[in-house]
């Protein structure tokens, strides 16, 4: 990973991109989740994401409750 990736990356903050420009988001920050997640986060229901990571086989994971989970399960509210 190159360094000027690795000064964007951060544990506690994602970068939201639109529209209006780049905006930081840090930690915790509300999600809603889009569907039942592994049978332990309801559909619809809110939840703060504790960390972020970057992950394996998934680009972004949101810790909530100290468990990982896939980005992709998740609006930000």
């Amino acid at each position: 990973m190159s360094n000027k990736i690795q000064t964007q990356l951060s544990p506690f903050s994602i970068l939201i991109v639109s529209e209006n420009g780049i905006k930081r988001l840090y930690c915790p920050f509300k999600v809603k989740a889009i569907e039942v997640v592994f049978d332990k986060l309801s559909k619809g229901q809110v939840y703060h994401v504790e960390r972020v990571k970057i992950g394996r086989s998934e680009p972004l994971i949101y810790v909530v409750g100290g468990n990982n989970y896939p980005h992709r399960y998740f609006v930000i509210e």
